[in-house]
């Protein structure tokens, strides 16, 4: 027997809840707070008094990620750089005195699933995936999360491919379109497809920029916040610890 789901319903939400010494961590004491960002990619406890988590950092500049360090370090968590490029690293974090069940990243809230969790200096940022609006509601009031974005799975998710953009690149790929040195080219594929030239170049084109825009998004969070969040934040009431660490 099938069952009739309605469509998914995603929204971005930002939550805030205080004491956070991660938050802190990446607030401090700049103006330019709103430039860093750690993307969640694993978090778990290890046992009763501590948290691992994985995360990939990205900042404009590199000061800002000294003083993330440094922060961790005054609030004694131990942290390991696993991968570092320009504007981003990979690290590794062990929080010694953890919120339990009051973290939200640390509760599984019911019927709803964390597609994203994105740490700033203003909160946590929550992509949130679920069948049903009531539940991701629930989720934000018990955390005081302000909704940024929300809508149908389809409105949400620009980036997704679709179905002739996925056997374009697919088949490309597969065929060494993309390889240094080509073992195929576009009219052959164009051929193999039974479309025109011009019509592949532009098929891939916007296959490639959907892939591009969402390597982006992964690689560096802050640009999310940065130019996203923040601008529609900057319009709008923001919560009250928000607005005091903006005018700091």
């Amino acid at each position: 027997m099938g069952y009739n789901y309605a469509e998914p319903y995603l929204c971005f939400a930002l939550c805030y809840k205080e004491p956070c010494s991660l938050i802190g961590a990446f607030k401090g004491d700049s103006e330019h707070y709103n430039s860093i960002a750690a993307r969640v990619y694993r978090i778990g406890v290890e046992n009763e008094n501590s948290v691992g988590m994985w995360l990939r950092v990205s900042f404009n500049e590199r000061e800002q990620a000294k003083n993330v360090l440094q922060r961790l370090k005054k609030n004694r968590m131990r942290s390991k750089i696993i991968y570092t490029a320009k504007n981003n690293f990979v690290i590794y974090v062990n929080h010694p005195s953890p919120c339990s069940n009051e973290c939200p990243l640390l509760r599984t809230p019911p019927k709803v699933m964390v597609k994203t969790a994105i740490i700033t200096g203003m909160g946590i940022l929550f992509e949130l995936l679920s069948f049903s609006k009531k539940h991701i509601e629930s989720f934000m009031a018990d955390y005081k999360c302000k909704a940024l974005a929300c809508g149908t799975l389809k409105e949400a998710m620009k980036y997704f491919l679709t179905s002739k953009e996925q056997e374009a690149l697919y088949l490309a790929y597969s065929r060494g379109y993309y390889d240094r040195k080509r073992k195929t080219r576009l009219r052959e594929l164009a051929k193999e497809l039974n479309m025109s030239t011009s019509t592949l170049n532009e098929i891939l084109r916007s296959a490639e920029g959907k892939v591009i825009e969402a390597f982006i998004k992964h690689d560096l969070p802050h640009l999310i916040f940065e130019n996203i969040v923040f601008k529609k934040l900057k319009n709008e009431k923001l919560p009250e610890k928000s607005k005091s660490a903006a005018r700091k």
